[in-house]
């Protein structure tokens, strides 16, 4: 029996799967008091993360294409300059409103100074703090 050869596609989407994988590093931030938080160097793809620089400080915007999502604060990384969060998906046994939602998130890291913000997205129930952290948006200055 031959063996089919394999096509032009499928050879091109071994390829970039490998890759792909091989793009993606994890790395580690750390907090002032020794904690750490797993960073994944990899394109992010959730709701959109903006950084406004407001008179005296930065400001975190996150828009969400629904209602029902939530945002928690996790903390300020390395020297004050990363902050983490995490974004909550919205519970399905609920209805929520279908707009997009805003939900600012006020810092105290001055708005001359640089920030990265690095985020996770997970679903409503979990609550294992396994997820790593995805850049999202960064201010440099």
């Amino acid at each position: 029996m031959k063996a089919k050869p394999l096509s032009l596609v499928s050879l091109a989407s071994a390829i970039f799967a490998m890759l792909a994988s091989g793009c993606a590093q994890t790395q580690t931030s750390t907090t002032s008091d020794g904690s750490h938080a797993p960073t994944l160097t990899a394109l992010y793809e959730g709701p959109g993360v903006t950084i406004e620089a407001r008179s005296t400080t930065h400001a975190v915007i996150i828009s969400t294409p629904t209602g029902g999502w939530s945002v928690v604060w996790d903390g300020m990384f390395d020297a004050h300059d990363k902050i983490h969060l995490t974004i909550r998906r919205p519970d399905p046994a609920f209805m929520h409103v279908q707009q997009i939602v805003e939900h600012r998130i006020d810092s105290t890291v001055p708005s001359g100074n640089p920030l990265e913000v690095f985020v996770r997205v997970v679903d409503h129930d979990d609550h294992t703090d396994s997820s790593p952290y995805i850049s999202a948006a960064r201010v440099a200055r």
